[in-house]
């Protein structure tokens, strides 16, 4: 009879263990695939924010006129728009006879929409344009794209030539779906163009 209790017992203990360690491997799974998930945000959201460190630092490089670079700026649009002017290659040196810089472009429009945790948000669609040819584009990962121009002092800037500084936030999920326990990258970064701070 004690065998029969002993016998139980081990089969019970086993038991636990077992689901123990199933509880374990299903959870580490979920973890790598969440890790996989994050990381494909990440790399499409780096390759959306290197667009935009390259095209905002130069804004108003190759122009005569600094002040007159931000073209158009309306989030309120749809698309939304911010075009600038600037040159494409960051290390071109200026030539003061032959000026040139290109029309940059940016639009972005709602796509889709995914459910996070913070509840329903849409994904836009990104779209860089240089001189009206379509030069890159972001599609079904950015969640947030937000853009405030300032002026010197940090506040609001009245009108795009006011324009010192570019507050700039990014949202990228996973284009293979949303993570159980890490849904969005996150990128913030303050732009200080150089040739709009000359005007000061």
């Amino acid at each position: 009879m004690q065998s029969w209790i002993g016998y139980l017992t081990a089969v019970v203990i086993a038991g636990f263990v077992l689901l123990l360690l199933f509880t374990v491997q299903e959870e580490g799974q979920r973890a790598s695939l969440d890790a996989l998930q994050y990381r494909q945000a990440k790399k499409g959201t780096l390759e959306l924010t290197r667009m935009l460190e390259l095209d905002f630092k130069n804004i108003g490089a190759g122009t005569r006129a600094p002040n007159a670079s931000i073209v158009t700026f309306d989030t309120l649009a749809s698309p939304r728009v911010f075009a600038f002017w600037a040159q494409e290659d960051s290390t071109h040196i200026l030539d003061p006879v032959n000026w040139d810089s290109n029309l940059v472009r940016y639009e972005w429009q709602t796509l889709e929409y995914v459910e996070l945790e913070r509840g329903t948000v849409p994904v836009y669609d990104v779209t860089r344009l240089v001189d009206g040819a379509v030069t890159g584009s972001s599609t079904d990962i950015v969640t947030k794209l937000e853009i405030h121009l300032l002026d010197a002092d940090s506040t609001t800037a009245a009108t795009l030539a006011d324009t010192r500084q570019i507050v700039v936030s990014v949202r990228g999920v996973s284009p293979l779906g949303v993570g159980d326990y890490l849904e969005e990258t996150l990128w913030n970064t303050v732009f200080r163009p150089v040739n709009l701070s000359r005007l000061d």
